[in-house]
């Protein structure tokens, strides 16, 4: 798993170049599509290899929840081991500097163990940070750092750290 990271760094660093010009890869408006793959768990319990999709909505203007700043997402993590994690939650976008955002996330989802590891409960929360760089007009590459855990919802509450290597699109946009 780390191989093929790091030979998905490799191939993505002539587009990691400083020259990207201002905006690049920042459409406000847009859904966003996001493809993931990496470990889902950094605490040395294998779990085996996590792969997943995500629905990012645009932000809205004078939306229903108040908050212009945050968005929706969705999104589902399975893992070779045959865990399976389904999710919804809400995304803040910040921009730090052209080309590079910084976006945090907050879900919460249904866990299916499969023959992967025992979180302890069937409903889990996720919280996650993802530093991403535009790499052409609509699409992005970024790194997402996660944590699962029940909250106490069960005595068995042992959580997992996970590490994703993403690609986010605008499907939409030419």
């Amino acid at each position: 798993m780390l191989a093929s990271l790091l030979l998905a760094s490799s191939v993505a660093t002539p587009w990691l170049s400083d020259d990207a010009s201002p905006g690049r890869g920042q459409v406000a408006n847009e859904p966003r599509w996001v493809l993931s793959s990496g470990v889902s768990s950094l605490s040395g319990k294998a779990d085996g290899a996590a792969f997943g999709f995500e629905y990012r909505w645009p932000h809205e203007r004078d939306p229903w929840w108040g908050i212009e700043e945050l968005a929706p997402i969705a999104g589902v993590l399975a893992t070779t081991e045959g865990s399976l994690y389904a999710y919804g939650g809400w995304r803040y976008d910040w921009d730090v500097g052209s080309p590079w955002r910084v976006t945090p996330s907050l879900s919460a989802g249904l866990y299916e163990q499969g023959d992967g590891f025992d979180l302890g409960h069937a409903i889990e929360f996720r919280s996650s940070v993802e530093l991403s760089r535009s790499i052409g007009e609509t699409t992005r590459l970024g790194l997402t750092f996660f944590h699962l855990s029940n909250a106490g919802l069960s005595s068995r509450n042992p959580g997992t750290n996970g590490l994703t290597l993403n690609i986010s699109w605008s499907p939409g946009a030419d």
